[in-house]
Order: C-alpha cells, then structure tokens, then sequence
C-alpha cells in the first residue's frame, strides 16, 4: 500500500514537472517572440530612419544640382542671346555686302527709268552710265540697266551698234530700263535737277521718264557674267 502510494506521488511529482516544464518552455517561447518582434521593429525602425537620412541628403543633392543647372541655363540663355545679337549683326553685315557686291536680288521703294532715243537718234553708252552714276551719287543702294546688275566691275561699252552690259549685247536704239531703290524722291530729284541729266537727254533727243514706285525688283548679278566672275576675285 505505501508502495502504491509512493509510484502515485512519483508519477505525480512527475506530471506536475512536465506540466512546469511545459508552462516554463511555453513562458520562455513567449519571451523570446516578444524580444524578436522588438528587435525586428527596432531593426525595421532602424532602416526606416537610416532610408530617410539617405533620401534626405539625396534631395539636398538634387536641389544644389538643380540650383547649378538652373544657373547653368540662366548663363547659356544669356551667352545665347549674345551670341544671337552678334549672329544677326554678322548676317546683316554679310547681307549689306552681298547687296553691295550684287550677289542677291533686292526690293523697295525707289526709281524705275524708261531712256528711249528718238527717230534715227541710239542711246549712247555714255547716257546710261550718266543716269546710273547720278543714281550712285543720289544714294541708290542697288542698280540695274535692263536687268542686269550694276556693280564696281559692270560694264557698259558701246560695240558697234550695239551696247555691252555686264557682256551681254542690247540694240542702242531700242528702249532702257534702269532701276534704283533708295529714296524714290531723292532718285526723283537728283534726275530732274536743272542742267542735271535729264536736260542732257533730251538735248540729244532721248526720251526720258522716270516713275517712283513703292516695290522696285533688282535682280543678283548673273553668276555667267564678267561682272560676276570678277567680283569672286578675292
């Protein structure tokens, strides 16, 4: 009987240390949760902070590279718009030039003079290199006689009965077109001055007419020319 009852209280003392064991592993399992689910939200909370340190400088960097660029652009605007001030005085230098030398057609207001001799009478080659030098001293920007361009190194010869311009041959008694563009009363005013060159004319029974127009068109010097092939001399 008392054999019985000491296997009873073994068996006993031994559910109770199971049970123990049991509640004391389950204790420490609870423990050991807890501390990994704090060290994971340290360890989250951790990172958290170290992304935001690093996005933080990221943005700082951004805006100093965006304040150097803004800059950066603000300086080649104006280095920009410089460089388009003297592009366009360039080009309009390079525009005069071409003008002046006859190499492109030109417009505006200006002169258009019509020289027909009379009966039995021809235009001289003299006439027409008058009323183009009254028009050169009166200011005319651009110059043609039959349009053929007027430049330094034109020509206008008599050869036969025929007038050279710029090497191509007109009959001296058929009728001359030259143009002007400047100031069409200036133009006006330096052919019809007293004693000027239109008196001239008609002494030598040319007619003469002069017409202002607002759209005078002066043609480029032809490319096929004397004129031509001797401006391209450098």
């Amino acid at each position: 009987m008392k054999r019985s009852r000491n296997l009873l209280g073994s068996i006993s003392l031994l559910i109770v240390c199971v049970v123990l064991g049991v509640l004391v592993s389950l204790q420490l399992k609870s423990v050991n949760s807890a501390q990994n689910l704090q060290l994971n939200a340290n360890k989250r909370l951790e990172e958290i902070q170290n992304e935001l340190i690093q996005q933080t400088r990221i943005n700082r960097d951004l805006a100093d590279r965006y304040a150097e660029l803004k800059n950066y652009v603000e300086t080649v605007e104006n280095q920009t718009f410089e460089a388009d001030d003297a592009f366009q005085r360039i080009m309009e230098e390079k525009r005069n030039a071409e003008i002046f030398a006859g190499l492109t057609e030109v417009s505006g207001s200006g002169v258009v003079i019509t020289i027909l001799a009379g009966t039995d009478f021809f235009v001289r080659d003299s006439d027409l290199r008058s009323v183009v030098n009254e028009l050169r001293a009166a200011g005319a920007q651009a110059i043609s006689v039959n349009e053929e361009r007027m430049v330094a190194t034109s020509e206008i010869r008599e050869a036969g009965p025929y007038i050279v311009i710029n090497g191509k041959q007109f009959p001296s008694n058929a009728q001359f077109e030259i143009k002007g563009i400047a100031r069409a009363e200036d133009l006006e005013r330096a052919m019809l001055m007293v004693s000027g060159i239109g008196e001239q004319l008609e002494l030598y029974n040319i007619e003469f007419e002069i017409v202002k127009s607002e759209k005078v068109t002066i043609p480029r010097l032809r490319e096929d020319s004397p004129a031509y092939r001797y401006d391209m001399i450098k």
